[in-house]
């Protein structure tokens, strides 16, 4: 059952440049699982169509963290300028959770994540629940941005350390001060990181463009479509 409930803002911070993180209450008794969307609704904005007051966000925070989490790329949006503005302990409306991008249950099968830009927000929910459990599954994270400045979750993933864990952040864009691995997320990549790329289940978030890109790449792999999962991130 979903439903509607009005929460405050408790901390906003810019996460990335470009890139802003909101953390609000979570509502008693809800429950959630890790992948999962809201949708976030500004109140008293009545200049905006009822359409354009509601957006959907992945939720980024864990279900073991006292309050949830969204983030979003910033842009000249009416919606977005206004939840920019909103005030702390301001109120906002929520609904959910929706959503079947979830990891998969059986932790014997590996999971890779692949994501674009904010498209990290529930991935950053499934490393922090495993990683809070003693990472039951094998996880190996590609993440992938145009600048080095604007990798949400940058220090929070490359300080996890954990025999189930690989963080392999990707950076397409021109760079001078980047240590790790330059250019797109392709199969030579992959490959080098994963031995059996065969054997994972496969989990896209992004900008559609890039979903369906690397979705191609993965089944030209020899991945079975079964075996890949996505959250297609529209207008962020």
């Amino acid at each position: 059952m979903n439903n509607k409930y009005q929460v405050k803002l408790i901390n906003k911070y810019q996460l990335a440049t470009g890139t802003v993180a909101f953390e609000i209450e979570k509502p008693e008794a809800f429950i959630f699982a890790p992948g999962q969307t809201i949708d976030v609704s500004l109140l008293h904005s009545t200049d905006l169509e009822i359409k354009e007051r509601k957006r959907i966000f992945a939720i980024a925070s864990s279900p073991l963290e006292k309050n949830l989490l969204f983030i979003t790329k910033m842009t000249h949006s009416l919606f977005k300028q206004k939840l920019d503005n909103l005030k702390i302990n301001g109120t906002l409306e929520v609904a959910g959770p929706y959503g079947i991008f979830k990891i998969q249950e059986n932790a014997q099968v590996p999971a890779v994540f692949i994501a674009g830009g904010v498209g990290i927000a529930p991935f950053r929910s499934m490393v922090i629940n495993d990683k809070d459990r003693d990472f039951p599954h094998r996880i190996t994270l590609f993440f992938s941005n145009k600048d080095s400045q604007k990798v949400p979750f940058h220090y929070t993933f490359s300080n996890i350390s954990h025999a189930h864990f690989q963080y392999v952040p990707t950076i397409s864009g021109q760079t001078t001060d980047w240590q790790g691995e330059v250019g797109r997320i392709n199969r030579q990549m992959i490959q080098k990181y994963i031995l059996n790329f065969t054997e994972p289940i496969y989990y896209l978030a992004g900008p559609k463009q890039m979903v369906e890109s690397m979705k191609k790449m993965i089944l030209g792999l020899g991945v079975s479509a079964d075996h890949i999962k996505q959250s297609i991130f529209i207008g962020y």
